[in-house]
């Protein structure tokens, strides 16, 4: 019989609407996070097949002074600041004609704000895109921007539109510090427009035909609830204009801000966040992970999962870095989004930020196609052939939740297990010559070590006191390193500290049975 959380979900993937008091349920479901992820991804399959959107896009960002001085923004500086800068739209002509040869899909456009760069300068930098980079789809000024310079010009937020639609905006972006939640809101970014401000552009922006994206950060002071009601006022706007494209939650990076906040939101979070978010917003047609805030192999994770767009180049980008977000996060070229997706068996579709088809699209399986495991004892132990069958047949998030029960019926609880270990090399002269090891060396070589027993266990001494309870010796296969001699190490490490001795591979023993004509046991 199924429980209340299994029916919610199958209901959820049949296509009917969660409410917000359900969200909150699965929200506090941390040991079904498998399944709220494969039912995502069947919601997913149901909306967008095994399609997964990118771009190639440049970033602009004209300056980073900025007035509104966010406690949680890295990115922005004081104008008497020696990194602060203000780029004029000479110099950002040169940077626009430099891009010219890149094949970009998107120019993305945001920055401080500023009563320098006014209505008319933004005017004047879109016509000029337009005019170096006609094809290019200009996204460009959140929410915050547009608010901004309606009002530095003293018109409505639907003039201002009108004005930056026909210099040639295409598309607004969702904005990097979003929680519509206003309490919480006021302490992380408290010059900021209001929630309901945010929402009225966005409803302006789709009411004159400029279609947007809406973020999400989280990861910092906010709760459960605060982001399902964050959700919420987005799935409603939503119902009414049908103007967003993506939901693009973003994952908090705290480095450079002034927000009490030590990390970054694990991948447990972000994975139960992205989840929710493909669940809960049944109207929103994309949910977009942006590779600048994440370890790539946890997007591609989530790829196979609720994500059906994986952002993109971003070239240029400075915001992301300025919090501290993992340097190795970037796409530097379409091949190698186009690779990435391809790796986990997706479709790579190649789009601007409207959705606008840019590259040829492989043959998909039909929308809602579902592969499926027939005459499989689960009760007892696998065979070889049905654990073929699910590994070659199970869709990733399938194999993943049985996996999850499995588990929880082994280990029940939420009990992880962990060790505080040293791994100590002995020696890195070995006789076997593995062609894969970048370790070993010859006896010969200029490299070659082999420690001495003060200098082991100097080294458990060290672990001992920064609190390891186990020691892993292991190193090459050195011929002078016979079994006496570990007899003696290891009596030696147990005579100097109370831990556990975790060592030696079966290489290792294989070589000293040979060694001293000993048989393994002996």
């Amino acid at each position: 019989m199924k429980d209340r959380l299994s029916t919610l979900l199958e209901s959820v993937v049949d296509g009917e609407r969660l409410s917000s008091a359900d969200a909150l349920v699965l929200f506090g479901e941390d040991k079904r996070l498998a399944e709220l992820l494969d039912a995502s991804r069947r919601v997913r399959v149901r909306k967008q097949g095994r399609k997964v959107h990118y771009v190639h896009s440049l970033n602009i960002n004209p300056t980073n002074v900025c007035e509104n001085k966010c406690e949680l923004c890295a990115f922005w500086r004081e104008s008497d600041d020696e990194a602060a800068y203000i780029k004029s739209l000479p110099e950002l002509r040169k940077d626009l004609e430099d891009a010219s040869s890149l094949a970009l899909s998107d120019i993305h456009i945001v920055g401080g704000i500023i009563p320098e760069m006014n209505l008319a300068y933004y005017e004047d930098l879109f016509r000029m895109c337009k005019e170096i980079l006609p094809g290019v789809l200009i996204q460009a000024l959140t929410a915050v921007e547009v608010s901004y310079l309606a009002k530095l010009e003293g018109i409505s937020v639907k003039d201002a539109l009108h004005r930056l639609k026909d210099a040639g905006l295409g598309a607004i972006p969702g904005g990097g510090a979003e929680i519509l939640v206003d309490d919480v809101r006021s302490e992380i970014c408290s010059n900021k427009i209001s929630s309901a401000e945010w929402l009225s552009v966005h409803e302006e922006a789709h009411g004159v035909g400029i279609p947007s994206n809406a973020t999400m950060l989280f990861g910092h002071l906010e709760k459960p609830e605060h982001i399902v009601a964050h959700m919420e006022k987005l799935r409603d706007l939503q119902d009414r204009t049908g103007g967003f494209a993506a939901f693009i939650p973003l994952p908090f990076q705290p480095g450079g801000t002034k927000l009490s906040v030590g990390s970054a939101p694990s991948g447990h979070i972000i994975s139960k966040v992205v989840a929710m978010a493909r669940l809960y917003l049944d109207n929103i047609p994309h949910l977009r992970l942006l590779v600048n805030y994440m370890d790539k192999n946890l997007l591609q994770l989530l790829a196979c999962c609720a994500v059906d767009d994986i952002g993109g180049t971003s070239l240029d980008e400075k915001i992301a870095k300025a919090t501290g977000a993992p340097g190795d996060a970037v796409f530097s070229s379409k091949e190698e989004m186009y690779e990435f997706i391809r790796k986990v068996d997706l479709e790579p579709v190649f789009v601007n930020s409207r959705y606008e088809l840019l590259g040829d699209v492989a043959v998909d399986e039909p929308v809602g196609a579902e592969r499926s495991v027939s005459g499989i004892n689960m009760a007892g132990r696998l065979s070889l052939d049905d654990a073929a069958k699910m590994y070659d047949e199970l869709s990733f998030t399938e194999l993943g939740a049985l996996a999850a029960r499995a588990r929880f019926e082994r280990v029940p609880g939420n009990m992880a297990t962990y060790v505080v270990d040293r791994n100590i090399s002995l020696t890195n002269i070995c006789v076997s010559g593995c062609e894969f090891c970048a370790f070993y060396v010859d006896a010969g070589s200029d490299r070659a070590f082999t420690l001495s027993r003060e200098e082991v266990l100097q080294k458990v001494k060290e672990a001992v006191a920064a609190g390891a309870t186990q020691i892993m010796v292991q190193g090459g296969l050195n011929p002078e390193l016979n079994i006496e001699y570990y007899e003696g190490l290891f009596r030696a490490i147990k005579e100097t500290a109370d831990v556990w001795i975790h060592s030696l591979t079966a290489t290792e023993i294989h070589y000293l049975a040979k060694q001293t004509d000993l048989s393994y046991s002996d």
